[in-house]
Parts: C-alpha cells; structure tokens; sequence
C-alpha cells in the first residue's frame, strides 16, 4: 500500500513538473492546436474554481495582495496613458502595451499564483522548488544540445512537431542557426531563464551539493546558441556573492568558496569550448562567433545599435516623467528600439518604471530576512539580473522568466506566512473595533 501511495505521488510530481516545464518554455506544440499559456489558464480556472478557498488564503497573503493590488494600477495606469496619448496607434490590438502587462497579469493569477498554491500544499520549500527549476533546465538543455548536434532531428522538431511560423515570419534566414531546444522565447526570455538556472547551482555548489555541476557546458550551449544575454548571469552572481563575502562569512559564504567556484565555472566554459570544438558543426560554431560582431545594412554592428541607434528619448519632460503612450518594440509605424527601458520610458516614464520596479523589490524583499543567507545572494542576483537585461529588450512583460520567478516568490510568501499578515486579519480586527 505505501508503495502505491509513493508512486502516486512520484506520478503527480512528474505531472505537474511537466505542467511547469510548460509553463516556463512555452513550446508551441503542433498536436495542442492551442498555445500551453492558454491551456494552463484554462485548467487552472477549473482547479482554483473547486478551490476558491485555497485561493482567498493565497490573495489575502499580505504581500501578495499588495502585489496584485499595484499590479493592477500599473495596468490601468498603462491603459490611461494609452487612452490620453497621441502616439502611433497603428500596431494592433495585442501589441498595446498595456494589453501586453493585462495578460502578464491574468498570467500571474492564473499560472504563477496556482503552481505556487501547488507547491505549498504538498509542502514544498523554496529550495526543493529551485532545484526542480535547475532539473528542468538541464532537460531543456539536453533537447538543445541533441538539436545542436543532429540538425535531422532539429529539422525534424522546428519543421513538424513544433509551430515555429510565427518566428520565421519574423526573423527568417537568422533563425536556421539559432533556436535549439524546445521553447516559443528562443531568442530572449529563454536563454534568461537558463541563466536564472546557473545562478541556481552556483549557490548549490556553494552549499556543498555538486551533482549539478557536471550539466553546467550543456547549459552554457543552451544559452550561447540560441542569445548569449543569459551569460551575465554568472558575473552578476558572482559580483554579488563577493559583496556578500565582504559583509560577512558562514558556511556558505565567504572568499575561499567564492575562489573555489570561480574556478569551477573557469572549467565548466573550457569545457564548454573543448566540446563545441570537438562536437559542433565548425559552420554553426562560426557563425555563432560572428554573430557578436554582426552588422546591419547601414554597417552599425550590435553595439551600435544597442547604444547609439536604439536610444530614443521622449521629446518634452512631462513625456519624461509620464511617457509618451508609444510602444516601440514591434511597432513597424515608429522608429524602432529593443531596449527595455526605452520603450518602458517612452510608454510610461520614469513614473511607470520607478513603480514597477519597486514592486518587484517589495516582493522580493518584503520577506527578505527569512532567506538564508545563501538565497539572499540568489535572490539579490535575480533582481540585478532583471535590471540588466531589460536593457537588452523589453522584460517587463509576459514571458516564462517572470512567471517562474513570481512562482518561486509567492510559494516564500506563503510559507512565511502567518496570521498577522493576512488581509483579512486586518479587516477582521477593524470589524470588531
């Protein structure tokens, strides 16, 4: 009896980490007819509708209250400024931007939110969670690293068993070298998510758990073929990890480990490049060394363009302060521009863009001390890292990165929770005065 009941559970672990594995990667399977973000939305309205108990205790937790409750004025806040605003209009519907941060919503209340419900009912510690995060990495890894060297088999996903038309519509040419594993946010959120992971077992080896160290080249090749932004993961980890050592030492944090780790990731990216020399098709491998130097018909290579070409300013400083209403990252009738902040500042201001990063920072912080002190440098990290790749595109919107992020957050609220951080604590105590 107790090993039925053990594989019971072990089958609905796999369930839902199969669930998570979707949630995170978005792969636009060809049999589903129907993206996974909305089949995810979908079940989850019918889980949380037989739960709605288990979800009034969730969005009465203080802190994610607060969230939503901000979350929600930012997207009225957006839908004001678009309303008011005199910019191009002509992008369509789901490229307004505050039609994008309304569905990022629906997303965090009826993914994130239900997945950490999930895990906090089966008791599951932060802990436990980001290492099924780091296991699921190395799956997807593993799909990249099979795609990378068997271009049959990658041929085989892209053209029959994943619905990639919508990228190559896009991108075209650029992508027959690139997307490798199995995933909608090949070229950015993606490889993001990946690095999140690297940050996740470096604080792992700094504990003294290394079985995952071994999957750090596949991991490395996952980022590196398909966007290299998930590489600054590592030095922004580590930067912080050696201000940490500054503070204060333990177990798990001090300089003699910061060293050993370092040297750790030294061999894992020699590794990485013994592997690609040895294993990777020289044409691919080629290419990917070019692509930091790739250029554009008017001869600005990536740099340029990140520094020079895509930084466009709002004209007056109220559109400073509040934006403009214009969206340009898609927007095939305005000048264009990747870079995060520049489309959240000609959008909203510094106005939209000081609220929303403080509300990532009350939610990472609000509870901050329960942390140990390792998962304060984790933590730390993600939000830094957050700040630097949204200059490399637009992150403050729906994507699988966030979503796991917000996952990982709301499952410490809920279990740091306790009675005197409900919202409905409060309102009782007011009732009875």
């Amino acid at each position: 009896m107790n090993r039925l009941i053990i594989r019971r559970e072990r089958v609905e672990v796999l369930f839902v980490l199969t669930l998570l594995f979707f949630a995170i990667y978005l792969p636009p399977i060809r049999l589903l007819k129907i993206s996974p973000e909305y089949l995810l939305i979908i079940g989850f309205m019918a889980w949380l509708f037989i739960r709605l108990k288990t979800l009034r205790y969730a969005v009465t937790t203080r802190g994610i209250f607060v969230f939503f409750l901000v979350f929600s004025l930012i997207v009225y806040y957006l839908f004001l400024r678009e309303y008011l605003s005199s910019g191009v209009k002509d992008i369509g519907f789901q490229q307004l931007y505050w039609v994008k941060q309304l569905r990022f919503l629906i997303n965090i209340l009826l993914i994130s939110l239900p997945f950490s419900l999930i895990f906090y009912r089966r008791n599951w510690s932060v802990d436990r969670l980001l290492e099924a995060f780091v296991v699921l990495g190395i799956i997807q890894s593993i799909f990249a690293v099979l795609m990378l060297a068997l271009p049959g088999l990658k041929q085989y996903i892209t053209e029959q068993f994943l619905d990639l038309q919508f990228m190559f519509d896009q991108k075209g040419e650029l992508l027959l070298f690139r997307i490798y594993g199995l995933s909608s946010e090949y070229l950015f959120t993606y490889p993001i998510f990946q690095g999140m992971v690297l940050m996740i077992i470096f604080t792992m080896v700094a504990r003294g758990v290394y079985r995952y160290i071994w999957f750090v080249p596949i991991i490395l090749i996952s980022i590196v073929f398909n966007a290299r932004i998930g590489l600054v993961a590592l030095p922004i980890i580590l930067f912080v990890y050696f201000i940490f050592t500054l503070r204060k030492s333990d177990a798990s944090v001090s300089f003699s480990k910061f060293i050993k780790i370092s040297l750790s990731i030294l061999v894992a990216v020699l590794l990485l490049v013994v592997s690609i020399s040895l294993f990777i098709d020289p044409e691919i491998f080629t290419y990917m060394v070019l692509r930091g130097l790739e250029s554009n018909a008017s001869g600005a290579n990536h740099w340029d363009n990140l520094f020079q070409r895509m930084i466009v300013l709002p004209d007056s400083l109220q559109g400073i302060v509040f934006g403009e209403g214009r969206y340009l990252y898609g927007n095939v009738y305005d000048v264009q521009s990747d870079i995060g902040y520049i489309n959240d500042l000609l959008f909203g201001g510094l106005f939209y863009i000081i609220v929303y990063f403080s509300l990532l920072l009350y939610l990472l912080f609000n509870k901050f001390s329960h942390f140990s002190r390792i998962q304060k440098v984790l933590f730390a990290s993600i939000f830094l890292y957050i700040m630097v790749c949204n200059y490399k595109g637009p992150l403050l919107v729906n994507n699988g990165f966030l979503r796991a992020v917000l996952i990982v957050l709301f499952l410490h609220h809920l279990n740091s929770r306790d009675e005197s951080e409900s919202a409905d604590f409060y309102n009782n105590r007011l009732l009875q005065q």
